[in-house]
């Protein structure tokens, strides 16, 4: 794979895990059960 191109790749992930702690940060006090959080819990996990 070329170099640019996983830089790219790098920068992208970068960016989502910081939106996803961003969202999580805001939904810390949320109902574990809704199912938009437990996707972006699963979605971030996958990311680390």
């Amino acid at each position: 794979m070329p170099v640019s191109t996983e830089m790219r790749r790098i920068r992208r992930n970068g960016r989502a895990r910081k939106s996803y702690q961003d969202f999580l940060r805001l939904w810390k006090d949320a109902d574990p059960d809704i199912p938009t959080y437990k996707q972006a819990k699963a979605e971030y996990a996958k990311l680390q």
